[in-house]
């Protein structure tokens, strides 16, 4: 009763995020005549206001930024002006790693995002396309094809941070909803108070009050400036790859566990349904035998369904990868890795799309904004950490 409860009290509340609208002068909740009628248009009006603090809260009281922008990009890509965003990259953290929608604005005029997250659950992926689609009409979904080797179990230590690094972070709605119920009972979650805390993410971080501004989602600090694309200091570290460890590719296939080859048969089936546009990526990175067994069967699956994908595991001489300088861990590209790989996935992109080139269009002025921020922000990093600027920095002052 009490989730049912929940759920209708949700439908009062717009798909915007529970966003007020300005006052026009007129009165929210009429007074008809004859009192016994008053009584439940009052009861609407609270339940309605109730709803739309509830939105607020959620929104204010969340979880909070890990040092890795996780909070800031998802919340951004609410504030980008509808139906602008052409390209939008979903999965884990290999994609905002690998993907910088500041240098594909830059070299080609396209206009992307990056809706990643940390260790992001491939059972979130089919409600944030939903999501998405609310206010912007992508042309393609790219796919992070590496999260599919598997999920995370129960017991991981991480997993309520990575279904919350999503959840918190999405407007107030339905969709949201579903989206909690989908990824628990995926992962096989049983929380004690029915997903309570997850539906309304203040349960838990109610004493975030008393911590200051910092640690409420307020304020323009809360938000990625740069079209989702990461930076940080971190992204300029070097690492000394162990080319001699690369794994060679096999024909060999490992069974999916149970959950991740139904989460990918749920996203391809509602994809085929809604029409929309995908494809799936994997990007170079040092990858077990095992690793490489599990891919061949997303491969084989995504092949059966009809669905392209994009594997450049072994491609890092053609996209001009350097193992010894472009990585920043066993598993992600550095700024100049990111840089590369912007470039040689664009260029893929405008073949097997039509990717239009909005440089100069005063409709996407606000990217040319973002790109100056980008610029200003990879300056004062490039001199802290005395790093060299990335190729696409040529000619930028």
């Amino acid at each position: 009763m009490a989730r049912k409860e929940i759920l209708i009290l949700e439908d009062m509340i717009p798909d915007g995020g529970g966003q007020v609208a300005e006052s026009s002068g007129e009165t929210p909740c009429p007074q008809p005549a004859g009192g016994r009628r008053r009584t439940p248009i009052r009861i609407v009006c609270f339940w309605a206001l109730v709803a739309v603090l509830i939105a607020a809260m959620n929104g204010v009281i969340g979880i909070g930024d890990d040092g890795y922008d996780n909070r800031g990009r998802i919340a951004s890509f609410y504030r980008q002006p509808e139906n602008t965003i052409d390209v939008v990259f979903i999965g884990g953290s290999t994609m905002y790693r690998g993907w910088s929608s500041m240098v594909a604005w830059r070299e080609y005029g396209i206009t992307s995002y990056s809706y990643s997250t940390s260790a992001q659950p491939t059972a979130a992926h089919r409600f944030i396309i939903e999501d998405i689609k609310k206010t912007q009409s992508p042309k393609v979904f790219v796919l992070g094809l590496r999260s599919y080797r598997s999920d995370p179990e129960p017991t991981d230590s991480n997993i309520t941070g990575a279904i919350r690094k999503v959840t918190d972070n999405m407007p107030f709605s339905l969709n949201r909803l579903h989206a909690i119920d989908y990824m628990l009972d995926s992962i096989g979650i049983e929380t004690d108070n029915h997903n309570f805390d997850y539906y309304f993410s203040f349960m838990l971080y109610h004493n975030r009050w008393t911590e200051g501004k910092k640690a409420l989602n307020i304020g323009p600090d809360r938000y990625n400036k740069t079209q989702g694309t990461r930076i940080g200091k971190e992204i300029f570290r070097v690492y000394d790859f162990p080319v001699e460890k690369l794994s060679k590719p096999t024909a060999k296939a490992a069974p999916l566990s149970a959950n991740t080859e139904k989460n990918l048969n749920d996203l391809t089936d509602y994809l085929k349904d809604s029409g929309d546009e995908a494809t799936f990526l994997l990007l170079p990175y040092l990858a077990s035998e095992h690793d490489r067994e599990l891919f061949n069967t997303v491969k084989s699956i995504l092949d059966e369904k009809g669905f392209s994908y994009i594997d450049l595991l072994d491609s890092a001489a053609e996209m001009g990868i350097d193992y010894k300088t472009d990585f920043y861990d066993k598993t992600h590209l550095n700024v100049y890795g990111m840089d590369k790989s912007t470039r040689f996935l664009s260029e893929y992109l405008i073949r097997e799309y039509g990717l239009e080139d909005h440089r100069g269009d005063p409709k996407y002025a606000v990217w040319d904004d973002a790109y100056d921020e980008y610029v200003s922000q990879m300056k004062d990093y490039m001199e802290k950490e005395d790093a060299a600027p990335p190729t696409s920095f040529e000619g930028v002052r």
